[in-house]
């Protein structure tokens, strides 16, 4: 799925990345399958909408964008653990550190 992606978004620059023929884009889905094997599929979704590039990234590059998907993630049975005072602490932290994640990529594009 990811290289059909990224094959209707690049067309032909996307070949100089896997190749043309059926062995070369063989062994590039596999070279790839083995560098994106610890990612996660939302990491991989946030890669293909986050490229900036001009030019197809190769697997490598591709990888590292996944792998700075900002990690958003609540710890459901320590928060039901919690009174209402400790929620809208817990609440307005989460929200700090969202609003930290926006400025962030704010001052980054």
């Amino acid at each position: 799925m990811i290289f059909e992606k990224l094959r209707l978004r690049f067309r032909t620059s996307w070949k100089n990345v896997v190749g043309e023929t059926p062995e070369e884009i063989t062994r590039s889905m596999r070279e790839w399958r083995e560098v994106l094997a610890g990612c996660s599929a939302e990491q991989l979704g946030y890669a293909l909408d986050n490229w900036q590039g001009e030019f197809p990234p190769n697997c490598y590059q591709f990888r590292t964008l996944a792998k700075q998907m900002p990690r958003m993630r609540l710890n459901l049975k320590a928060l039901a653990r919690k009174t209402g005072e400790e929620l809208r602490q817990a609440g307005e932290k989460q929200v700090a550190k969202m609003r930290g994640i926006l400025r962030k990529g704010g001052a980054d594009s």
